[in-house]
């Protein structure tokens, strides 16, 4: 919905900036140093089994899921979906067939884009709005259930690395970064 005061960027300029910026397809350097050391630190953790989703796994994440936050192309948000409770199992299902195929549809990583004004005293300059891209629910849905899932690995084996432990569910952000000025210190 546009308001009558909302700043509008030049479409011709968005276009030409995001088509330079998304436009082009970029590989990541496969063999970087700390990719290596990575693979290196992670040889002997026990690989995940295949992710198995289930109606728990989705009743559970559909709980963290906001109820009226902007929907994707799709238009579906979380308040139906916690509704419809007949449906999970069916959700479930087609989730599931998402890990064991090796594939995800394209309808659930097709975004609908907002461009976001960043200060109305720039004006309607392409570079003066930020680009907050609207995924389908079920994407979320996915992405946070294998989020889960993996978190649970990693945690079970110690596998999360030190430096993260302001992420961590046990522990706050204020925690973590605590622990990560005193590494710093007595790196020093």
């Amino acid at each position: 919905m546009e308001r009558d005061n909302e700043i509008r960027p030049d479409a011709n300029e968005s276009m030409k900036l995001w088509r330079e910026i998304l436009g082009k397809s970029v590989d990541y350097n496969h063999n970087s140093e700390w990719l290596t050391s990575l693979e290196k630190e992670m040889e002997g953790v026990q690989k995940q089994v295949e992710a198995k989703i289930t109606v728990v796994c989705v009743a559970k994440q559909l709980k963290k899921t906001s109820n009226w936050k902007a929907p994707g192309p799709d238009g579906v948000q979380g308040y139906w979906l916690k509704k419809f409770t007949t449906i999970k199992q069916r959700i479930a299902e087609q989730l599931d067939c998402c890990p064991q195929q090796r594939c995800v549809p394209n309808y659930m990583t097709s975004g609908r884009i907002e461009l976001i004004a960043k200060d109305k005293i720039s004006g309607s300059v392409a570079t003066n709005f930020i680009p907050i891209t609207c995924l389908p629910l079920m994407w979320k849905l996915f992405t946070g259930i294998l989020r889960e899932k993996l978190y649970q690995h990693l945690d079970e084996r110690e596998s999360l690395p030190e430096e993260q432990k302001g992420y961590r569910k046990k522990f706050t952000k204020y925690e973590g970064s605590v622990t990560d000025k005193q590494n710093d210190h007595q790196k020093l």
